[in-house]
């Protein structure tokens, strides 16, 4: 369903144009768009992972030329678009997040989205023992128990990245934005492995390199006019699952004045101009 001051939003007012002054079809593809997501219990911080162009306008009910729906709502703002490997997603591929999301989620999504990460928190600690999974300071070892207790480790350390509260605060407090954290955390012990791998080939890198890597990438676009770009500045677990941290720095200190004049957006005048 979509918020009661949508129609009063300058993107949803560019919308309205870009579709010919069609507010009505304008706030129902909308709506169905992100009620379709909100249905979606894979969708925590906004990401639309594995989710194509056409899985985005099938999500609205769009029946216009395929493609187009999405280009709009990139272009007014509504999505936010990658090419940034995130996890499985193919290299190259465009990756799709909802801009935002967390900001804007009905109630009852984010109780939802609490509840998965209490789980996904009850679940890391946790220590698989044998065929019984107990929880942790319930141990019951298996048969000969030394070889209970090893297996019981590898688990936890497969789970939690050395240093991994700490590391994750560093990030924390040199992010630029501090919503969600229960989110941002998740995604950066994801991060953390994907780095850690990343650095660990030919060179045996340990994982606080890793953290090392976060937190200085996180600072340099604190620093930057893309991270002090207020709402525009990605949700922290946004800018994680997107691997962001791996843009070029230049891309962050870019800014309108940078760009071309033909690729900087354009005012198109419309019926709404000048309310």
């Amino acid at each position: 369903m979509a918020h009661s001051s949508l129609i009063h939003n300058r993107k949803f007012r560019q919308l309205c144009r870009e579709l010919k002054g069609n507010d009505p079809l304008a706030y129902g593809l909308l709506g169905l768009l992100w009620d379709t997501v909100y249905a979606t219990r894979q969708v925590v911080d906004g990401t639309l992972n594995g989710w194509t162009a056409e899985d985005v306008e099938t999500a609205a009910r769009w029946t216009g030329k395929p493609g187009k729906l999405v280009s709009l709502l990139v272009g007014c703002g509504f999505l936010d678009v990658t090419t940034e490997p995130v996890f499985e997603a193919p290299v190259g591929a465009n990756v799709y997040s909802i801009h935002d999301y967390l900001d804007w989620i009905p109630a009852y999504v984010k109780q939802r989205i609490d509840r998965i990460q209490a789980d996904d928190s009850a679940k890391a600690e946790t220590v698989n023992s044998g065929d019984r999974t107990v929880p942790n300071g319930q141990q019951r070892s298996p048969g000969k128990g030394r070889e209970g207790q090893g297996r019981q480790g590898k688990e936890k350390q497969k789970r939690a990245p050395p240093g991994g509260s700490a590391g994750f605060q560093r990030f924390w407090a040199a992010y630029p934005r501090k919503v969600g954290k229960k989110a941002a955390e998740t995604a950066y012990a994801k991060a953390w492995q994907l780095v850690r791998a990343r650095l660990a080939e030919g060179s045996g890198a340990e994982g606080g390199e890793a953290h090392g890597f976060l937190h200085g990438r996180a600072k340099a676009y604190s620093a930057s006019p893309a991270g002090q770009a207020g709402k525009f500045t990605p949700h922290p677990a946004t800018w994680l699952n997107q691997g962001r941290y791996d843009d070029d720095p230049a891309e962050w200190n870019r800014t309108d004045d940078d760009r071309p004049k033909h690729t900087r957006p354009q005012p198109k005048p419309g019926k709404y101009d000048g309310q």
